[in-house]
């Protein structure tokens, strides 16, 4: 991490378990100024509203960017992720993944999401959508 940083990225994307255990870390990246996005990821389920809150909390503490992904068993699972968007005040990308969480992928953009996260061919998380299948999305919608 600490040698990306130097190259001066526009934002370091970092779990929120290597921040909070690495004190080192976090004041290295403060030297530097390198803005982060700091991440949490839950690839077996989708947790309660009060749990995801509290997340949230907790990752606000180290930046304004939080990066939310969890897995959606059903749609209500995507819908409490697509949720916090809710009187947020961060720069929120939040979506969830597998088959039910498919279109919080796409829908995360039109309720703040600065951006949200394709594959350039082959999807690296379930329920990833190419680059080609979101620009036909868009084309569509025009």
């Amino acid at each position: 991490m600490k040698l990306i940083a130097e190259y001066n990225p526009f934002l370091l994307d970092i779990e929120l378990n290597a921040l909070s255990k690495n004190k080192n870390l976090r004041l290295y990246l403060k030297s530097t100024g390198t803005d982060i996005l700091v991440s949490w990821h839950s690839f077996k389920q989708t947790p309660s509203n009060s749990v995801l809150k509290k997340k949230l909390v907790q990752m606000k503490k180290f930046s304004n960017n939080i990066k939310i992904v969890t897995m959606a068993k059903s749609v209500n699972d995507a819908t409490r992720v697509l949720s916090l968007y809710k009187n947020n005040n961060t720069k929120l990308i939040a979506f969830s993944m597998g088959n039910y969480g498919r279109i919080s992928r796409i829908l995360c953009l039109f309720l703040g999401s600065p951006y949200t996260y394709v594959s350039l061919g082959k999807p690296v998380a379930p329920g990833q959508f190419s680059v080609d299948e979101v620009k036909s999305i868009f084309t569509r919608r025009k």
